[in-house]
């Protein structure tokens, strides 16, 4: 004899993983000011916004710690915003673990 069983499932604790994120960002020495968004996945997404200012061209260090849910994928992207074509200067990306 056979039991009717409404819900079958599992319980999964969720195990996070903690990731760190740097990268440099200078505004443009052309054009200005500029902002870029910088998301991985659902999980954090910030808007930066840089001066346009040619005398402080230098690039400011970012760093942000990201949990994320262990066996998540995510797309980290660097994301223009604005319509001029000339946005943020980016350099020495890291994403570690």
């Amino acid at each position: 004899m056979f039991e009717c069983v409404e819900h079958l499932g599992r319980d999964w604790a969720q195990t996070l993983v903690t990731y760190r994120l740097e990268f440099d960002l200078a505004g443009h020495p052309y054009s200005g000011p500029d902002s870029v968004t910088v998301s991985l996945g659902d999980v954090y997404s910030e808007e930066f916004t840089l001066p346009h200012d040619p005398e402080l061209t230098g690039f400011t260090h970012i760093n942000r710690t990201v949990n994320v849910d262990e066996g998540v994928l995510a797309r980290l992207e660097f994301a223009q915003v604005g319509a001029d074509n000339e946005g943020v200067l980016l350099d020495n990306v890291r994403l570690v673990r």
